[in-house]
Parts: C-alpha cells; structure tokens; sequence
C-alpha cells in the first residue's frame, strides 16, 4: 500500500497531510490503500471539505491517498477563491457539507443524528428535534438549509452564545 503523496507539490502543512493520512486510513477498513469514491465523499464531508470534486468519477473507482488528498485540495481551493465569502461563511457553509448529505439542499434531523453517530458523539433526538426547529425559519418541515443555518447561528452569536 503506497500512502506517498508527493507525487506532486502539495499546499497543505505536515500537520493537515498527516491528519488526512489518518482518516484516510481509518475509512480504509480493508487495508488495501484505496477508498471507494461513495466513502472519499463521505470523508470529505466528515472534514468539512466539498465533496462534489469526485462526483465525475465513476462510482465503482477507487482512489488512492495521493489523489484523496490532490482531490481536497482542490476543493479548498476552490473555497478560498471565493472571495466574496466571508471566513464565517466558508466555515458554516464546510460545516453544512458536512450534514447535506447527498447535496439535495437541505438538512434534516436524520442527517444531524447520523452525522453525530458517524462521530462518534450520543446526542440525544429531542436537543436535535429542538436545534432543527430552531433553524427552520422558512417552517418548511423539520429540515433547514445553508441559509438558515448562517441565520441561526449569526443570531446565537449576536446573542453573545459563541465568537466566530
């Protein structure tokens, strides 16, 4: 199994190539060096990172650790481009590519649940019922978008509950 990925000049730290060596390996559950492009997804959406920069390759290839990481680059750069995004806005909207799974727009309580469980945290399903309400400001059914999401949370901040 070759875990190099200096195949080509990286803008990542030691520091971040070592953490995505990590999880990398930790989705590798058969130990052959290669993810599926359905679990490099879902890594990337655990991370935070875009995880539409693998949807042109074919469902049944599997990646290495060198393109993993080429991949997430891409989509890093990709979001620091967009200059018009605030660093509020690029962490939010890395935080919900976490929760939309399947990139259908929106958020539901499922989602939450699963994403807590994938991470190994027991949150109980009535805080997350409450949190889903909470942000659901169209009242369009127990599901919220990345809108409400940045509105939800510039209100808790503006409420002084936390600094971004």
């Amino acid at each position: 199994m070759s875990t190099s990925t200096s195949s080509h000049s990286s803008t990542l730290s030691r520091e971040q190539l070592a953490q995505l060596k990590a999880v990398f390996t930790y989705f590798d559950t058969d130990h052959d060096g290669l993810l599926t492009v359905k679990d490099a997804q879902h890594v990337a959406r655990l991370i935070g990172s875009r995880s539409d920069v693998f949807d042109g390759a074919p469902k049944d290839k599997k990646i290495d650790l060198s393109e993993f990481v080429h991949l997430i680059e891409a989509a890093e750069r990709v979001d620091d481009v967009q200059g018009s995004k605030t660093p509020f806005h690029l962490a939010v909207s890395k935080m919900y590519r976490g929760l939309d799974v399947g990139d259908v727009g929106y958020a539901t309580q499922d989602k939450i649940q699963a994403f807590f469980h994938t991470t190994g945290d027991n949150i109980k399903p009535r805080l997350i019922s409450a949190l889903v309400n909470d942000m659901d400001h169209t009242l369009d059914g127990e599901r919220f978008t990345e809108e409400e999401l940045k509105i939800f949370l510039k209100k808790r901040a503006e409420k002084g509950d936390f600094v971004y």
